[in-house]
């Protein structure tokens, strides 16, 4: 798995790349401009996760 950080005007997220999910799109993953993430969302005192 590799992590990913997405920032935007927003804030920040941490998001976590699972093995298969990488494999299947390491170069958006790498190279991406633009990133879907869907799944479940963390926050840890007010910060998201």
């Amino acid at each position: 798995m590799i992590f990913v950080t997405l920032e935007d005007e927003t804030g920040i997220a941490n998001v976590i790349v699972r093995r298969k999910i990488y494999e299947a799109f390491h170069r958006a993953v790498i190279s991406g401009r633009l990133l879907r993430v869907t799944g479940r969302l963390q926050r840890a005192h007010s910060v998201p996760m």
